[in-house]
């Protein structure tokens, strides 16, 4: 069985093609290319098809940025729709499937090893069986996945979009200084690659610290928030910037937890989390997210790991195919 297989995210989409038989799986190719340079997926399946010398295909399954209802989804953060009906008939195939690309990651967690996982809190066992998984990106993405009779339900949500609450001063003068340039305020505006741009400006302008000549010519130039993270550990704006990030990005794991507790486990998904890992270890972070006088010690009862594995989306959807 040949297998097409992809992440669709806002700023990135991956596919990869596998030839499937019984327990073995052979990568036959794997591309990533940039979202926002193609009007509709349908573009760049094909050239992935054409560039790869793929002449048939017997299956496409895809996690997708955003909800996916009755096998059709609008791309989060991009001007895309995608429909299972639609991929049918165009490929000429029976079996396509769309999964929340949270939802996806979700059939992923169980074949992680040690190495491909770093805990930043260790919790207790309390026979709860109920996970969350959580990542900043392009966007803020989540989902509750529960078992039951050893089979995984993931129960994917579009909590990014909620409004963003403040928790201290200067997160409420961020608030207000984001409201001037626009009405609805969300978290994942804050909590993802546009979200640390936002702070880093906003903290320019408050200024916190002094904007680096060198690196303010960096972001006229490159990906912005890709810039402030990698020089979060020598300069002080950038390093602000990632402070407060963090601080943030960890309360708003912590309200969603909340939403879905009790848990055993969050996985923190998602790139950015990566680049500023040692931010994300540190004391800062887990304050934040356990800054909740009633359920403090619950909160402090949850382990939570974050996924090294650079595509735990890819795995996950291959992991679904191997199931369905």
């Amino acid at each position: 069985m040949i297998i097409i297989a992809g992440d669709i995210g806002g700023t990135n989409t991956r596919l990869l093609c596998v030839e499937m038989r019984g327990s073995a799986t052979q990568t036959l190719a794997c591309e990533t290319y940039q979202s926002e340079q193609y009007s509709a997926l349908e573009q760049i399946v094909d050239k992935f098809l054409r560039e790869n010398d793929i002449a048939e295909i017997n299956t496409i399954c895809l996690g997708v940025a955003g909800p996916v209802k009755a096998g059709e989804v609008s791309v989060t953060n991009l001007p895309w729709h995608v429909s299972e009906n639609r991929l049918k008939e165009k490929y000429a195939i029976s079996q396509v499937a769309l999964l929340n690309d949270f939802a996806a990651i979700a059939y992923a967690i169980s074949s992680f090893d040690s190495n491909e996982l770093l805990t930043i809190q260790q919790g207790i066992d309390e026979g709860s069986q109920s996970i969350a998984i959580v990542g900043a990106g392009t966007g803020l993405g989540s989902c509750h996945v529960i078992t039951e009779n050893n089979v995984i339900k993931p129960l994917a949500s579009e909590a990014g979009h909620c409004s963003f609450p403040p928790e201290n001063n200067l997160q409420f003068e961020l608030l207000q200084w984001m409201w001037e340039k626009n009405k609805f305020v969300s978290v994942e505006s804050l909590v993802s690659g546009r979200g640390i741009v936002s702070i880093y400006q906003f903290l320019k302008y408050k200024e916190l610290a002094v904007e680096n000549t060198l690196i303010a010519e960096k972001l006229e130039k490159h990906d912005s928030a890709r810039i402030i993270s990698e020089h979060a550990n020598e300069d002080e704006l950038c390093r602000r910037t990632i402070e407060l990030f963090v601080e943030i990005y960890a309360a708003a794991i912590r309200n969603i937890t909340l939403h879905y507790y009790p848990l055993s486990s969050i996985y923190i998904a998602g790139g950015i989390a990566l680049k500023i890992r040692r931010f994300m270890e540190s004391d800062r972070f887990i304050e934040s997210f356990t800054n909740n006088d009633a359920m403090r010690e619950n909160l402090k009862s949850i382990t939570i790991n974050l996924i090294l594995d650079e595509n735990p989306g890819l795995k996950g959807v291959l992991s679904y195919c191997r199931l369905n």
